[in-house]
């Protein structure tokens, strides 16, 4: 069996300008005694685009690593928790402000141990998974389809159907497994990304194998539009 490395890279472009440390992107690596639980990644994705504090972003990314690393069992019972637990967070936030101030997120999460890669999601979110070359290989989406995807600004009743975390108690997170080969390539983005560019031109921009490569190609394919990857 071909041992997977992991190599990782960030992207996040507002408002034109190019962040080397955004808050809404988080790498959290097991430590020495809890490496059994693999790296988790996190990419947080404001509703609406509004402005979120550094603090709350920075507490979430928290939350959800402190409950993932403390869990017992399977990994993604783990991962189901530490979602659930992020959520119960923001929605208690919430609760100490009117209804326009309050915060609405999308949670998108991966933990990789060896060739597994667990998934979970909340709200808005989009990973996309390359096997192989943009010429021989084949771009996976997750979700395929969703609310958030379809459009930047869902109705009342699509939201409802599928939440973002913080508008309600109960969530039920969406959760996948995938099973790597050397060379994948997976891409946390914000779902700007789906909406605004092909699935062929995505799969050029990241078919490719240096993260170098990639992150530059993502930056150029979003056209000066925001972006966190």
């Amino acid at each position: 069996m071909d041992k997977i490395a992991l190599r990782a890279n960030t992207l996040c472009i507002q408002n034109g300008a190019r962040l080397s440390q955004p808050a809404n992107v988080y790498i959290e690596t097991a430590s020495r005694q809890r490496e059994s639980r693999g790296t988790l990644y996190v990419l947080l994705e404001p509703v609406n685009a509004r402005p979120v504090p550094h603090a709350l972003l920075t507490e979430l990314t928290r939350t959800l690593a402190g409950s993932y690393y403390g869990a017992t069992g399977s990994l993604t019972r783990g991962l189901r928790g530490a979602l659930l637990a992020a959520n119960s967070a923001l929605v208690e936030h919430s609760a100490r402000l009117s209804e326009n101030q309050r915060v609405l997120i999308g949670i998108n999460c991966i933990v990789v141990r060896g060739q597994d890669a667990y998934i979970g999601q909340i709200g808005p979110a989009l990973l996309l998974l390359q096997h192989g070359t943009a010429q021989q290989g084949v771009l996976t989406r997750y979700p395929e389809s969703s609310v958030w995807i379809r459009s930047a600004s869902p109705t009342a009743t699509d939201m409802t159907l599928e939440p973002p975390a913080g508008l309600r108690a109960e969530v039920e997170p969406s959760l996948s497994h995938v099973w790597l080969q050397p060379g994948d390539m997976l891409v946390m983005a914000t779902t700007g990304l789906a909406r605004t560019v092909p699935a062929a031109s995505l799969a050029q921009a990241i078919g490719v194998a240096s993260l170098e490569a990639a992150s530059a190609n993502l930056e150029r394919v979003a056209g000066g539009r925001d972006i966190s990857a």
